[in-house]
């Protein structure tokens, strides 16, 4: 009744986080909810899916979600510390994919100053909060344009992620 009534459907918009932004959109129109200890939203992990193109895991696609969540949170008093968390994160992994699929650190360049130069990551690096381990490290340099430390802690990392998964399987 809720969907239908509030015309609610998915957005061909969104390449990433389209049933986030489904679901955000619902439980903004809800009057209350129940919490139940069951598993009901079954999500089917496919290698091949369009979720592990490294592609979609670009800044740009990953931050619309972020910011549409961002006026939710504004308008429900929500404290906003969780989203710049995943601002950092989706910038973090979009400049990591940036960095596998082009290979040329001139274009990985460019491409690291638009996503340090992004309104909501300047905002964030302009904010006191508390923050995670990783998360201030790559804070760090991105408060200070450290646009080549920025590049090579990624390939460091992606190369130990690497590593990591051979040594698991």
């Amino acid at each position: 009744k809720i969907i239908k009534e509030n015309n609610l459907e998915f957005d061909s918009d969104f390449i990433c986080g389209e049933d986030y932004k489904f679901n955000i959109d619902y439980f903004d129109k809800i009057k209350n909810a129940k919490f139940i200890n069951e598993f009901l939203y079954v999500y089917v992990a496919n290698p091949n899916s369009i979720t592990h193109d490294i592609r979609n895991f670009d800044f740009f696609n990953i931050v619309k979600i972020i910011d549409y969540n961002k006026e939710m949170y504004l308008r429900n008093g929500y404290p906003l510390a969780n989203l710049y968390y995943r601002n950092i994160m989706a910038l973090r992994d979009g400049i990591a994919s940036n960095i596998i699929a082009q290979k040329k650190y001139k274009k990985v360049r460019e491409y690291i100053n638009k996503c340090i130069e992004y309104p909501s990551i300047q905002e964030i690096v302009n904010r006191k909060y508390k923050i995670q381990k990783e998360e201030k490290i790559i804070y760090f340099f991105i408060k200070h344009k450290m646009k080549r430390i920025i590049y090579f802690y990624l390939i460091f990392r992606n190369k130990i992620k690497s590593i990591l998964k051979k040594i698991k399987s």
